[in-house]
Order: C-alpha cells, then sequence, then structure tokens
C-alpha cells in the first residue's frame, strides 16, 4: 500500500508533463507579414546585438518574441528587427511562426495549449517561458530554427 501511494504522489507531482526531456529544434514558418497584431498579447524584445563593420559603422540586431491569443489559443512568432547607425531606421526585417503544438507534443503537453507566461529575455537569441506551466528557453538558432529546451536552474 506504502509503495501504491509513493508512485501516484510521485506522478501527480510529476505532473502532466511526461515527455521527453531532451531539446527540440524547430524550423520556422515563413510569414509574409506581421498582420497579426491585432491579436498580440506579449512582445518582448532581447538585447540588440551590435556588429561594426570595417567601415567603422555599427548596425543592430534584435529578436522579439511575439505572443498572440485567439481565444484560448496560443501562437507564438519570432521576428528579427535591425537598426542603422547609433540604433536609428529600426525595420522589421523578418517574421517567422513557431509551431508550438509540436513543442507541446515533444514535452508530454495534452489538451489545448492555452496556458503562456513569464516570458524574460535572458541573452540577445535567447527568451525564457512558461508554457502550460513548464518553463522552457527557446535559443535562436538561425532565421530558419529554433532550439526549444527544458528550463532548469543551470540552463537561464
Amino acid at each position: 500500500m506504502k509503495a501504491l501511494l509513493s508512485a501516484t504522489i510521485g506522478l501527480l507531482l510529476a505532473g502532466s508533463h511526461a515527455g521527453a526531456q531532451a531539446p527540440i529544434t524547430l524550423p520556422l514558418q515563413p510569414r509574409d507579414s506581421a498582420d497579426y497584431y491585432p491579436w498580440i498579447e506579449q512582445s518582448l524584445a532581447a538585447p540588440t546585438e551590435w556588429v561594426v563593420s570595417d567601415k567603422d559603422e555599427s548596425t543592430g540586431v534584435r529578436w522579439r518574441l511575439v505572443v498572440l491569443r485567439s481565444e484560448i489559443y496560443v501562437s507564438l512568432f519570432l521576428e528579427r528587427v535591425t537598426l542603422g547607425e547609433e540604433g536609428c531606421c529600426m525595420r522589421l526585417d523578418l517574421v517567422r511562426e513557431l509551431d508550438i503544438e509540436r513543442a507541446a507534443r515533444h514535452f508530454g503537453m495534452r489538451g489545448e495549449i492555452s496556458q503562456f507566461g513569464s516570458l524574460v529575455a535572458v541573452a540577445p537569441r535567447a527568451f525564457r517561458f512558461q508554457l502550460q506551466g513548464m518553463p522552457l528557453l527557446l535559443t535562436v538558432i538561425s532565421s530558419d530554427s529554433v532550439r526549444i529546451e527544458r528550463a532548469t536552474a543551470n540552463r537561464q
């Protein structure tokens, strides 16, 4: 009886996220425009990465994670914003959609993906957030893919 009780408590503490613990790399889906702005619930820009050219001119790139909500459904978009010399001429350069359903299935989440929160930029190419209560870390690999892993105390 004690063993059954211990196993039951262990399953309850583990929650419904008994899926894979390994990171997942997701391809990003191109988006022609940013026509989703009326549905934005959250948007957060990471710190700008500055690059100095041979001509001693600096340009910047800033990644932005955008959370949309339509009724109860959550969608995620990754945007790349470019900046000119001294931060002028800000321009939305790239818009990509993340397959959040695929990531949720990978990590063992069930049901409608509707709980999103605690969005924090932890580096110029990294965001931490919670999806269905599970802390995750998203890292931009390129303009075509991101890596999502379960966030722990060791991985911001």
